[in-house]
This record gives structure tokens, C-alpha cells and sequence, in this order.
């Protein structure tokens, strides 16, 4: 993949204004589903029709949860069982693998295999509009794809939640990314729903990679920089507005050269940080 398959311009643009609109919104208190449920309650507000889908299953529970929160819709789960594909993330190797398909609701399907196999053939035969789609596969070629494949069935009104969107140290190269890839393709754009606690925005998250120290994860957690949050499909991208913005241009070239430069570093697999506070 290209270091950043998307303008920096746009892309910096997009974080600069978006992530402090996500920090605006009062933080909800509780355990790390409670961005899913306020996804899963303002996609199935009564009268809104559609289903819910995850991407990336692995053990259930997130499913399991979501069906029983909604038992009267129907969900549909995703996942390879193999965990990630050969292109999954290179700072972040992980096991995924599970053995069988986990147990779940009756008004739960399971469909198992790698996204670009499974989901064009799912989206060619859905005959319902998506209302909220759990995106929890960590990575941005998965979630980029799912996106792609699912896109005709979401639109304005559809709720996101994305469970490793903000904060850790990869943050800007994985779901994030996916989900702007998805805004730019779409014209859309995202009114912010949840989130649990701090966001770190893209000056701070540059000023932590150019120093080469990023908060470790338990600590950042314990900070209250959580990585879930979730979002309503907007019918335009209001966020791209500081574009056109004179007084804009000079902090969005600048921060546009810093994201750039990192994304090449991540993509070439030479991203090394020590950990530090997440306040230092």
C-alpha cells in the first residue's frame, strides 16, 4: 500500500477540524462498549430500518452484546477466523486465530472468510439499508474494504462505531484512515456520536512521533485515552471546509508534511517509539 493512499492536505484537514468536534461531545462514562450502545440506540431509534453488521467478530462477545441489546434486529457477523490478513498491521502482530465460530443469538448469521472474499457477494445480495455497521478489525485494509463493499447499503443517517479509531500510537494509518478513504469516495460525512474519555489531536499525536516517545497503551487507557468512538453518516464532509479557509493553509501544509513523512516511516516498517507518560 502507498504510505498514505490519500492527499495529506485533505486528510490533515479532515483530523484538524473532526477530532475536536469528537472531543466536544461529552464523554460517556462506563465500560468499553458504551460508544457501541450509543451507536446501536440511535441506529435502531424506532421508525429506521436495517440491520447491523460487525466486522471482525473473533470471540463474539461485541456481537453477542449488540444482538441481545436489539433482540428484535438481525445482525450479521464477519470474520476470517485466521485473524489478520498477510497485510495486517507491521507494529502490531497479533493472534487472532480461533479455532471454531463463536456461539450466537438466533437472530445472529455468521459468515466466516477474509473481507474482499466474502463481503462483495454479501453486499450484491442485501436487500435492506445497513444501520449500524461495528467496524473492530483494527486494521486499514480491512476496514477500508468492508467499507468499500458495504458503502451502497449505508447512508446519511447509518451510525459507525469504530473500536481502534483514535489515540494509540497507530492510530492515523488504521480505522481512521478507512473511514476518510470511505468519507472521500462518498461525499459524506460524520457527525460524532460517542466516545469515552480524552482524544488526542493530530498536533499532539505529531509532536509525541517526532520526539520518537508515545504514550504506552495501559497507561494511555488509564489516562482515559480510550480508542473507541462512533459517528452518524452526514450527507456532506463539513470538515473539509477549513480547506477553503486562507487564514487555515499554513498550519494545514505544515501538518500535512509532518503526516506525510510519518506515514512513510510506518509503511516502511521503521516506526520505533519509546514509551513515555501520556502527558509528557
Amino acid at each position: 500500500m502507498h504510505p498514505l493512499p490519500v492527499p495529506p492536505e485533505r486528510y490533515a484537514a479532515f483530523l484538524l477540524s473532526t477530532l475536536p468536534r469528537l472531543a466536544a461531545v461529552p464523554a460517556l462514562r462506563g465500560g468499553r462498549r458504551v460508544a457501541l450502545d450509543a451507536a446501536l440506540d440511535r441506529g435502531f431509534a424506532e421508525g429506521r430500518a436495517g440491520i447491523g453488521v460487525e466486522l471482525g467478530v473473533w470471540k463474539g462477545r461485541s456481537l453477542r452484546h449488540a444482538a441481545r441489546r436489539h433482540p428484535h434486529r438481525s445482525f450479521v457477523g464477519f470474520d476470517s477466523l485466521r485473524g489478520f490478513p498477510e497485510d495486517g498491521r507491521p507494529d502490531w502482530q497479533l493472534d487472532f486465530a480461533v479455532a471454531k465460530p463463536p456461539r450466537l443469538p438466533g437472530n445472529c448469521r455468521f459468515i466466516e472468510g477474509f473481507f474482499d472474499h466474502t463481503l462483495p457477494a454479501f453486499a450484491g445480495t442485501l436487500d435492506q439499508p445497513i444501520a449500524v455497521l461495528n467496524i473492530d478489525c483494527d486494521i486499514q485494509t480491512s476496514a477500508h474494504a468492508g467499507l468499500l463493499a458495504l458503502g451502497p447499503h449505508l447512508s446519511p443517517g447509518s451510525t459507525l462505531h469504530l473500536d481502534e479509531v483514535l489515540n494509540y500510537d497507530t492510530w492515523l494509518w488504521n480505522e481512521m484512515l478507512a473511514l476518510f478513504r470511505f468519507l472521500e469516495a462518498t461525499g459524506m460525512g460524520v457527525e460524532w456520536l460517542a466516545h469515552r474519555g480524552r482524544v488526542r489531536d493530530l498536533p499532539a499525536t505529531l509532536d509525541h512521533l517526532d520526539a520518537g516517545r508515545y504514550p504506552a497503551w495501559t497507561d494511555d487507557v488509564a489516562a482515559g485515552f480510550h480508542r473507541q468512538a462512533a459517528c452518524v453518516l452526514t450527507p456532506v464532509n463539513a470538515d473539509l471546509a477549513i480547506l477553503d479557509d486562507p487564514a487555515w493553509r499554513p498550519e494545514i501544509a505544515a501538518l500535512a508534511e509532518r503526516l506525510a513523512e510519518h506515514a512513510r516511516i510506518y509503511s516502511e516498517g521503521r516506526l520505533q517509539l519509546q514509551n513515555c507518560h501520556p502527558d509528557d
